[in-house]
């Protein structure tokens, strides 16, 4: 008896359904396949595509994916956590890290048309421990990593000489920040505009040439206030850092300076340029602290441009920055500049690898 599904047959469909059938099936799959995304091991990247200068043209998506991540692990710059010397009494900032973003660049070299150039994408990465409760202790120096040393110039006096410093430091294209009383500044606004023409930075150390220790705490929080004023009408912006006049740091310094928007700084190592005469036994005072990260303190006296002008070559033979104490503070660090060679120098090594 036929089946009611099936006119003319036994249980089940004919030979021509069953084909049909497996056709469907087949050209569904085939149409699967010809339209899935293709694997990315697969996926090449287009041609004169360069990341930071550096040719990334037919690579495989693997291959990309590999370079990008040895390259971030030798430009990674990692997160530093403050410092604080309780014995001391000086914190040193935290710093942030940076490491590439291989993700978001993998993707964007697969993405990018023929002859695009592509730019490092950084991520940030922050320390564990940031900065502590402001106004804690004085900060003495930064975190390395940024190859540089800030110079700190204390000016209260004088004035004659800074026009020679000023030509020193250009000479070396370096920077600095000037610490300046606020009562100096209202008498030399010329000075401070060549300091500033030059992209040094105007920082604060009070406003009347007296000793702060000495000061009740009443009169220094007058004094800080009149120098803030005083440097934001000469400099055009209110500055953020402050070093004591005379190094001196009494129990209220601190949290005064803090109320004003200052950090309180104190130096790494300090020329005594006021007292010695020759640069030659300023280097020698100094030399032992000179390090990534060090801020030196030195005074516009009659010998410092001398000294300045073999301190700064010394600092380029040692391959570290001159900068002003702002940069040199900042929580960021600068992104690493040689991406492209180290890019250069992994593609070198794997060509090598190869021929052998």
């Amino acid at each position: 008896m036929a089946h009611a599904g099936w006119p003319g047959r036994g249980a089940g469909p004919d030979a021509v359904t069953v084909v049909l059938i497996a056709a469907a099936v087949l050209c569904s799959v085939l149409l699967l396949l010809a339209y899935a995304p293709q694997q990315p091991e697969d996926e090449l990247v287009a041609q004169d595509v360069t990341l930071a200068e550096h040719q990334m043209e037919k690579k495989t998506s693997g291959e990309s994916k590999n370079l990008l991540e040895d390259a971030a692990r030798l430009t990674e710059l990692p997160a530093s956590d403050y410092v604080a010397n309780t014995e001391e009494e000086f914190i040193i900032p935290a710093r942030w890290g940076l490491r590439l973003n291989t993700s978001l660049l993998h993707t964007r070299l697969l993405e990018a048309a023929s002859g695009a150039r592509l730019h490092p994408v950084w991520d940030i990465i922050p320390p564990e421990n940031p900065t502590p409760q402001p106004g804690q202790f004085p900060v003495r120096g930064a975190q390395p990593g940024s190859n540089a040393v800030g110079l700190m110039i204390n000016v209260a006096w004088g004035g004659e000489h800074l026009h020679t410093m000023l030509d020193v430091l250009q000479q070396h294209q370096a920077q600095a920040t000037f610490f300046v009383l606020g009562k100096w500044a209202e008498e030399n606004a010329e000075l401070i505009s060549n300091i500033l023409a030059q992209g040094h930075r105007i920082a604060a150390h009070g406003y009347a040439d007296r000793h702060p220790a000495r000061m009740t705490r009443e009169e220094l929080r007058t004094d800080l206030k009149k120098a803030v004023y005083v440097l934001r009408e000469h400099s055009g912006y209110p500055p953020l850092l402050y070093t004591p006049h005379y190094g001196e740091v009494s129990e209220y310094t601190l949290q005064e300076a803090h109320n004003q928007g200052l950090t309180t700084l104190l130096w790494t190592a300090d020329t005594a340029d006021w007292l010695l005469q020759d640069p030659e036994a300023m280097m020698n005072r100094i030399k032992p602290d000179v390090k990534d990260g060090a801020m030196i303190l030195m005074h516009p006296t009659e010998n410092t441009p001398a000294f300045l002008s073999e301190f700064l070559s010394y600092l380029e033979d040692k391959g570290l920055r001159a900068v002003s104490c702002e940069r040199l503070l900042q929580p960021l660090p600068q992104p690493p500049d040689n991406l492209g060679e180290v890019l250069e120098q992994l593609d070198d090594n794997r060509a090598s690898n190869r021929r052998r």
